[in-house]
């Protein structure tokens, strides 16, 4: 058995003394047999050497883990489990045939049997609830006609998952082999039983009287609206503790540069450790450069190379040299020194960075021609002395006429020095690339402008940083002007408030591409966005001060008189705090509120404290209670929910093979053509769950993709606590619409105002691919403070150990593009999604994914549904552009809710009543008895058109729904001939 190794340690020694030595060295890439893959170490044998890698060190072949599985093994799993179910005796219809060869070639040995099974689907697609309660009109129509237990798949998204997850649960309840509970559930929901031809069935009733699930008793005064608002704030808080004593940490920084850069916080002796620190500092960022630089060394280092090696110390040269000039000449007003001294400085340091970096590379072995080197030392000579020239004119002749207009000149130096400095060095590389034009080419220019431009904006990320902490907080102290600051109050904490609520509406023209508006209301989310932003950054640096202030910290009566202030904290205390507080305090109190997130990031999880329990438990009451009987359910009298609702989704039935659709974040993906998508597609099904994502560098140590048992994916470690996932928790994930991380609804912005306000449906869990070392059994991140940040700062990707699960309306609305992968004959598409214009953008979203990834065009005239003639049209998916050109095509039955003026008069009523109807917000949860009614009526008479209301085979529902649709397109073309 063979294996490709991801780690390159090989312990000779066992499992139990890991640390051993000798160990050998494996090249990422190569192969090693596997002796033994029992337990969590696998005994391995490498060119004749026996020791032993983890599981997670290496990627075995297909098949030969039992635990990690590959979209061909998944796809034929699930069309096994199909084909045992579908048949009427519970046997085996067809064998099944296992494929061999790698994963295309498997791939296309499953596809050949999926096309052969002529599979059926049903696609529920999201919207909410009222996608729900039209798909539960869908569902009834379907079991009317003798349909629904024709379908093979069923496949959900948001809104659609919560009924289909209902229909789910309920044929797992009922006892029989998976074809009788599926056919008795039909008979019940046709009414077409003895008790439910006398009384609508109980199942239905609860999901009438839970319409409202998220607050069944309504009004002001009502315990369920103030359970959710006590859930809401108490879970803000939790979220809270975390990001607000991370971010008064993180903005401490300011303050103590602004004492090191100064001077204030420096000792006399401690300049010269300053000033030869820079210096040492400063050769790091050039000698990378003589590295990296295409036409020298040309190491191809990764970017995060670059930061720690080229940004860093570039920072903290400019920080070094910034102090050193502060603490030993402006702030004891000694003379300048001559030009000389700083051109000799800076050419020892810009000689010191290139021959250490081409010292590097002749340890390395690269050869370099002696005449391209010697040219590129003299100009290092030159543009060190120019750098120092330089320096010299913005210290001894800029600064001091600058800073002479200052009332505060340290704190203005705190803000531009680092930037002078930056821009000292960005002149002189420029000058570096003129003159070595000659000897260099496109690709270096493109490096050094790729990291001028890092530079530059580092250097105005420092500067705005500064301004923020040190002038920020003028705007809402006493000083400011009274009717300004009110209002700049008010509008800067209410902009984070509507950011959130704006955000969390997927419709929101900022989040929805693609979308022609007006400027003005396209940029207002950002907007708000930015300002609360601001507005909070000078919210925590005026605590900060009130801290230091009401602290009677030791040391402040000593130097400087203390300003005389009004009570309270005034603007002038503020300023004279951020020049005399001493070091050791500011040391102390950043150790606290570090302490304090870090305890609650270990303490705080942060899957239960999103709003995502919350949501899922009211859903599970609405629509997984209303699965089971009666006399089963025994909820909580105080609370009303009964833990038993819930159930596993291993234990669900494979008829219809239930697939719930979700989208994995990727805002900051590798995919550079999904960066409009920012989310790839996963799926969790009773069998398996995870994504066929692969890796577009196979030497990474995690190979992010791929499929895990679904009865030991996120269900944690240990075998007494490990809790397979539910089906709760999968229809709530799939449902997750309001998220920082939206997949391509996703905005940067509104992404941290989102977060911060803890409006985070979303879930996190393992990565299902191979390295992660066992992260895909976690039920949630340990800690929660990294997956909180890529939260809040839209960082997640594909080849992280964690995840981030949302709606899956981020990637596809439909459920359609799975279905099409599965090589479905016959797909029912129900298409609830809010769509007031009739754009069918989640239509034209899912066919431009499917031809994009899968080579398959869809064809589908909607005018009859647009002109609104009929609730359905009928389109043809040509599987074979991508599969054999013999292969059948599919045809799809896409389901619109639209009024064409032959429903019946309850309906047409509530249309004259709510004149967004069919096509309510989303973001209205809380539908009443009426509007639940017309909306499931209206989803049953959308059915009842296709099949007559007639019992029918699939074959004869398809082939008459197509005689409809045709008549149809045939009558508008003669009309709009007609009135030619």
């Amino acid at each position: 058995m063979k294996a490709t190794t991801l780690y390159r340690v090989f312990l000779r020694s066992g499992p139990r003394n890991v640390l051993a030595y000798p160990r050998k060295v494996i090249p990422a890439g190569a192969e090693v047999t596997v002796l033994n893959r029992a337990g969590e170490w696998l005994a391995v044998d490498y060119l004749g050497k026996e020791g032993f890698l983890r599981r997670d060190a290496v990627e075995l072949e297909p098949g030969s883990d039992e635990e990690y599985y590959e979209l061909p093994e998944v796809l034929l799993h699930e069309l096994a489990a199909i084909r045992e179910n579908g048949a009427p005796d519970g046997g085996h219809e067809e064998s099944v045939c296992t494929p061999a060869g790698d994963k295309e070639r498997r791939l296309r040995q499953v596809t050949a049997q999926l096309h052969a099974a002529r599979l059926t689907a049903l696609c529920l697609s999201g919207g909410g609830i009222r996608s729900a309660t039209f798909n539960l009109g869908v569902l009834q129509g379907l079991a009317k006609g003798g349909l629904l237990g024709e379908m093979d798949y069923l496949s959900t998204v948001s809104g659609g998952g919560y009924i289909g997850s209902w229909l789910s649960s309920w044929i797992a309840r009922v006892p029989g082999t998976a074809r009788e509970r599926v056919d008795d559930v039909s008979r019940v929901l046709a009414q077409q039983t003895e008790e439910s031809r006398r009384r609508e069935p109980y199942q239905v009733r609860f999901l009438r009287d839970y319409s409202n699930y998220l607050t069944p008793r309504v009004g002001i005064f009502s315990i369920d609206t103030w359970s959710i608002i006590g859930t809401y704030l108490r879970n803000l808080l939790l979220n809270w503790m975390v990001l607000i004593p991370l971010l008064f940490t993180f903005l401490l920084l300011p303050r103590l540069l602004v004492l090191l850069v100064s001077g204030t916080g420096v000792e006399g002796g401690a300049a010269q450790w300053l000033i030869w620190g820079g210096a040492v500092l400063g050769i790091l960022p050039i000698a990378y450069t003589v590295i990296d630089l295409p036409s020298i060394g040309d190491r191809r280092l990764k970017k995060g190379y670059f930061v720690t090696f080229f940004l860093v110390p570039l920072l903290l040269m400019a920080v070094a040299f910034s102090a050193y000039w502060g603490c030993s000449y402006l702030k004891l007003d000694a003379a300048d020194p001559d030009v000389t001294a700083f051109m000799k400085f800076t050419t020892i340091v810009h000689l010191g960075g290139w021959g250490a970096g081409l010292l590097w590379l002749w340890a390395k072995k690269v050869s370099l021609p002696a005449l391209p080197v010697a040219v590129f030392c003299l100009c290092a000579v030159l543009t060190g002395a120019v750098a120092g020239a330089l320096g010299w004119l913005a210290a001894t002749k800029l600064l001091p006429v600058v800073l002479a207009t200052m009332a505060n000149p340290g704190l203005f130096y705190a803000v531009v020095s680092v930037p002078m400095v930056l821009a000292d060095y960005l002149l002189t590389g420029t000058l570096l690339v003129a003159l070595l034009s000659r000897f260099t080419g496109d690709q270096d220019r493109e490096w050094w402008g790729r990291a001028g431009g890092v530079t530059i904006m580092a250097g105005l990320v420092w500067a705005a940083l500064l301004v923020i902490v040190i002038y920020g907080p003028w705007l809402i102290l006493p000083e400011s002007h009274g009717f300004w600051k009110k209002l700049y109050l008010l509008v800067g904490g209410g902009a984070g408030i509507w950011a959130a609520l704006m955000g969390k509406n997927a419709s929101t023209p900022a989040l929805r591409p693609g979308i022609a508006m007006d400027k003005v209301r396209t940029q207002l989310p950002a907007a708000a966005a930015v300002l609360f932003i601001l507005f909070l950054l000078q919210v925590v640096s005026f605590a900060a001060t009130c801290l230091l202030w009401w602290g009677k910290l030791p040391g402040m009566s000593g130097g400087a008189p203390i300003p005389e202030v009004t009570p309270g904290v005034s603007f002038l205390s503020h300023l004279y705090l951020l020049l005399h507080t001493p070091v050791a305090c500011l040391l102390w109190l950043a150790a606290a509120t570090a302490s304090v997130w870090l305890l609650m990031a270990l303490m705080v999880n942060i899957n239960t404290f999103s709003m995502h329990a919350m949501y899922r438990n009211r859903l599970v009451r609405c629509y997984l209670g209303a699965s089971r009987r009666r006399k089963e359910r025994c909820p909580n009298p105080f609370t009303g929910f009964d833990r038993n609702d819930d159930c596993a989704m291993v234990e669900l039935s494979t008829r219809p093979f239930h697939v719930v659709n979700m989208a994995w974040n990727l805002v900051k993906g590798e995919r550079l053509a999904w960066q409009q998508r920012k989310a790839a597609t996963f799926t969790m099904t009773p069998l398996f769950a995870g994504g066929d994502l692969g890796s577009e560098n196979p030497a990474k140590r995690i190979r992010p993709g791929g499929y895990r048992n679904m009865e030991t994916y996120g269900a944690g470690w240990g075998p007494r606590t490990a809790r397979p996932t539910t089906l709760g928790t999968a229809m709530a994930i799939s449902g997750a619409a309001a998220s920082p991380n939206m997949g391509y609804h996703s905005s940067p912005l509104v992404t941290f105002v989102m977060a911060f306000f803890n409006v985070r449906l979303g879930w996190w869990l393992g990565n299902p691919g191979t390295g992660t070392r066992g992260a895909w059994r976690k039920a949630s991140p340990g800690l929660a403070l990294v997956p909180l940040l890529k939260e809040t700062f839209g960082f997640t990707r594909e080849d992280g150990k964690d995840i981030y699960l949302s709606d899956g309306g981020h990637f596809e609305n439909l459920g359609l593009y799975e279905m099409v992968r599965r090589r479905c004959r016959y797909i029912v598409v129900c298409d609830a999604g809010c769509d007031c214009d009739g754009r069918f953008e989640d239509l034209g979203n899912a066919v431009r994914k499917v031809r994009a990834d899968f080579g398959v065009e869809i064809d589908i005239d909607l005018a009859a549904v647009r002109e609104k003639k009929l609730h359905f049209a009928v389109g043809t998916v040509r599987y074979c552009c991508c599969d054999n050109g013999e292969t059948d095509q599919g045809t799809v039955l896409y389901l619109k809710p639209v009024l064409t003026g032959d429903e019946s008069a309850d309906l047409l009523n509530y249309a004259k009543v709510h004149a967004e109807f069919p096509h309510e917000p989303t973001s209205d949860q809380w539908f009443d008895e009426a509007q639940f009614e017309s909306y499931r009526k209206l989803g049953l008479h959308s059915v009842l058109q296709v099949t007559g209301g007639g019992r029918l085979d699939l074959e004869e529902c398809f082939s008459r729904a197509g005689r409809m649709h045709r008549r149809a397109l045939k009558e508008l073309d003669q009309r709009h001939s007609s009135t030619r």
